[in-house]
């Protein structure tokens, strides 16, 4: 009957560990994309030149976006290289929230890159 009881725990602690791997490659992969899509913009910016209205503040919003990205990137890999490892549990936890605000914060800084536009 232990083996009964131990087995769901295990299984689940496993399903958790898939997931969040899983979550881990997606956030990833969505870095990527708005790493590439702000570098576009940041070249149609520059191409266009200071004559754009908002250049300045697209040009520090941009340059902005694309470094808090490279950070997330770099928390990222290292989140992957420690999930699993029960005593380095808690330091996950607390770099997979501070990964979840930074991306809201690129989530916000896109949308005001957004609203300032930079045609492509």
């Amino acid at each position: 009957m232990s083996e009964e009881g131990a087995s769901p725990n295990k299984e689940s602690v496993v399903k958790k560990s898939a997931y969040s791997q899983k979550k881990t490659v997606a956030e990833g992969l969505l870095d990527v994309g708005l790493l590439v899509a702000n570098s576009s913009q940041l070249k149609a910016l520059l191409d266009r030149g200071s004559s754009h209205s908002y250049y300045y503040a697209l040009l520090v919003l941009l340059i902005l976006s694309i470094i808090v990205q490279v950070v997330v990137g770099f928390l990222l890999l290292f989140l992957g290289t420690t999930e699993g490892d029960l005593e380095k549990d808690r330091r996950s936890n607390l770099m997979n929230n501070v990964v979840v605000a930074l991306i809201f914060g690129i989530v916000v800084l896109n949308i005001i890159i957004g609203v300032f536009g930079v045609s492509v």
